[in-house]
């Protein structure tokens, strides 16, 4: 498969359906990338009136991320998800949870690795919505609410850290036009903030 720009790929697909007079059921469709999988399954209940709903669930690696799309700095880890929805009227909806692991930040600015994260999602009138997220990193957790307006990517985030170690904080901003790893110093951070872009 190959499109746009992007790196043609290999990949595996698996559909069963039923098709019935009124009606289209998508019993089970699979989709192997070469490190990613997607499982879903959905019902057409009526020709007549195109409401569709469905269920799905994989892991996705990051790293189909970076090679395919060529994103070269994107993350490395892993994220499996589950969720269900509806698209009735043009109108998406989405619930569902998450949880990645092994991610690595290979950014100048910012690196570090083995963090975790999880949470919960909702997707409705254009507006994403991940009311509990939680992140372990760095020797602490960070606990928030994030926002999205899906017509302008626009970001709003809300978060607390707690337990933050100083040292590995220094380690992960540490480079050649930033030195801090010559300051021994330890402690335990904790940041309010507030984020918007």
């Amino acid at each position: 498969l190959a499109v746009r720009r992007y790196l043609p790929f290999a990949s595996d697909w698996r559909l069963k359906f039923t098709l019935g007079r009124e009606s289209l059921e998508v019993n089970e469709f699979a989709w192997k990338l070469p490190h990613s999988e997607l499982r879903a399954g959905a019902r057409l209940a009526s020709f007549a009136k195109p409401e569709w709903s469905f269920r799905y669930q994989g892991t996705f690696s990051l790293d189909d991320l970076r090679s395919l799309l060529r994103k070269p700095h994107s993350p490395r880890g892993l994220v499996d998800f589950s969720g269900e929805g509806n698209n009735a009227g043009g109108e998406l909806s989405l619930k569902g949870s998450f949880a990645a692991r092994e991610i690595d930040l290979p950014y100048v600015w910012f690196h570090a690795k083995g963090m975790t994260s999880r949470g919960s999602y909702k997707v409705a009138k254009r507006r994403l919505e991940v009311p509990d997220f939680e992140a372990h990193a760095l020797g602490g957790v960070l606990t928030g609410r994030v926002t999205m307006e899906l017509d302008g990517a626009k970001f709003r985030a809300e978060s607390r850290a707690q337990g933050i170690q100083l040292s590995s904080l220094l380690a992960a901003v540490d480079n050649e036009n930033f030195p801090v790893t010559t300051l021994h110093w330890n402690a335990s951070v904790g940041v309010d903030s507030v984020a918007t872009w």
